[in-house]
């Protein structure tokens, strides 16, 4: 009855089958969707930090070929991974971006119309520092636990300022 085997036997099969079954619809309703929004999450970044990059590889073609005739290929390559950034950026970082296509579209602007050391010098540290400021929201949002300041940023891409002397 109750001692025979074939039901203990029956009975730890069904209790086996069930805690499976159990496991699988926790899994299946719980773990997996848990998981699956996780895994989201990770894409998005992951697709944030390569068209970052691919921006700012852009910016720096831009940046070099200011006052060429590459200047316009260069400007079409990056608004196209300006496009990307509209769609992974937040606000910040888009606004970012785009002041500094339009810092470099001036700086080439002002080449092209031939203009004095004084200038460039002055258009070309606009530049930088809007790549700097671009540069540190970027990276903010793409490792928000791993933040830099501006000046840590500007170190780190060009090395430290040189000291200004006191005006006399």
């Amino acid at each position: 009855m109750i001692c025979d085997p074939r039901i203990i036997q029956g009975f730890l099969t069904f209790s086996a089958a069930l805690v499976a079954a159990g496991t699988a619809l926790w899994i299946a309703y719980k773990a997996y969707p848990k998981q699956k929004s996780e895994d989201h999450k990770l894409q998005i970044r992951a697709d944030k930090r390569k068209a970052y990059s691919e921006f700012f590889t852009a910016y720096i073609q831009l940046y070099r070929t200011a006052g060429t005739d590459d200047f316009k290929e260069a400007e079409r390559a990056a608004r196209l991974t300006f496009n990307a950034i509209v769609l992974y950026a937040p606000k910040d970082v888009v606004l970012a971006c785009r002041k500094l296509l339009f810092a470099v579209r001036n700086l080439n602007d002002k080449i092209c119309d031939g203009i004095d050391e004084v200038t460039f010098s002055g258009l070309s540290i606009e530049c930088k520092e809007t790549e700097v400021s671009a540069m540190t929201l970027a990276r903010s949002d793409a490792h928000p636990d791993d933040l830099l300041s501006e000046d840590e940023m500007s170190m780190l891409l060009y090395g430290p300022r040189p000291k200004k002397e006191p005006n006399q």
